[in-house]
């Protein structure tokens, strides 16, 4: 099969080969699938959004920043956490390399173990979203104070945990005031918070979140966009040349009231 185009899980616009865009590792909400109303309600993310170029295929080449390590050192760090889908996390060999969970999530391929994150549905499958990279940037432009205060729950983590043991009531209290900041439902799963206390910075995640609140969207896997023909593109700009019009006449409706 030849290369084919990703999509934005926010615009549903393209991400053509060697665009900047960013991967986001997700699982299905184990505890409450009935609601539809925030954006992590059907899906929600286990890492902030990973920066990269997408590589004609559905995945990315990732940008191996500072962060990029320190989640990859948290994953090596706790190899019991994700296992090639086929494995048994009992005896299978887990993964242990970003890339290759990268990799493994566009086809569903990877699993958070259950043993570690118990759920009412056993071991989730994580899949993957993706997002143009101007669009991250935006929200991140756009967010930017919310950013700000991830960056100061992340710093009353390290000095609780500094203070204390990474159990005490002191760091708990400051992993629940990161959760409700990176979401308003405080549906950060443990994974991240995890990541988090081991150097990993989610601050992007809560301005993806936000952009996604105002926007009535919500995250979701998956990054197929049908026929590549050239007409299809023709056809989804003229869409959204429909949506930019009715935004024009709901926002000059608005504007008179």
């Amino acid at each position: 099969m030849g290369d084919w185009h990703g999509t934005c899980f926010a615009s549903s616009l393209p991400i053509f080969e060697g665009e900047d865009c960013a991967a986001i590792l997700m699982v299905r909400n184990p505890y409450d699938t009935r609601r539809n109303t925030y954006p992590d309600d059907r899906y929600f993310p286990i890492t902030a959004p990973l920066r990269g170029k997408y590589n004609g295929y559905g995945g990315i080449i990732p940008v191996r920043d500072s962060n990029y390590k320190a989640l990859e050192a948290f994953i090596k760090d706790y190899p019991v956490l994700l296992f090639a889908k086929e494995q048994d996390p009992s005896t299978g060999i887990p993964i242990q390399d970003l890339s290759a969970a990268l990799d493994g999530a566009i086809h569903c391929g990877v699993i958070l173990n259950s043993k570690e994150f118990p759920t009412r549905k056993g071991n989730l499958v994580v899949e993957m979203g993706l997002l143009h990279g101007k669009i991250l940037s935006f929200a991140e432009k756009e967010y930017s104070k919310r950013i700000h205060s991830v960056g100061r729950a992340i710093e009353n983590i390290e000095m609780a945990a500094k203070e204390t043991s990474f159990w005490s009531p002191k760091v708990l209290e400051c992993e629940e005031s990161l959760r409700y900041t990176l979401s308003d439902t405080g549906m950060s799963h443990s994974f991240l918070i995890r990541a988090t206390r081991h150097g990993y910075n989610p601050a992007s995640l809560a301005a993806v979140t936000a952009m996604l609140q105002n926007q009535r969207l919500r995250f979701i896997p998956g990054n197929g966009a049908g026929s590549q023909l050239g007409i299809e593109l023709e056809r989804q700009l003229s869409y959204y040349g429909l949506v930019h019009q009715i935004a024009e006449e709901i926002f000059y409706r608005s504007s008179n009231f």
